[in-house]
């Protein structure tokens, strides 16, 4: 798992987070089998975003 960890509303606001997880998923994550999930949390600990594996079937 990859927890990514940003400030500022930003990432909340305009839904960056999810469009980010998704983003190192699908290159970060066809390249290596080992990151199975990506998180992005502010810093606080809230969790805005998560991406899976599974959700993309042409991964390792």
């Amino acid at each position: 798992m990859l927890a990514i960890v940003v400030e500022g509303s930003d990432w909340i606001a305009d839904g960056s987070a999810a469009g980010y997880a998704e983003r190192v998923m699908t290159s970060v994550g066809y390249e290596s089998i080992e990151l199975d999930r990506v998180e992005i949390l502010t810093v606080e600990g809230q969790l805005l975003a998560s991406d899976y594996r599974g959700n993309h079937p042409g991964a390792l």
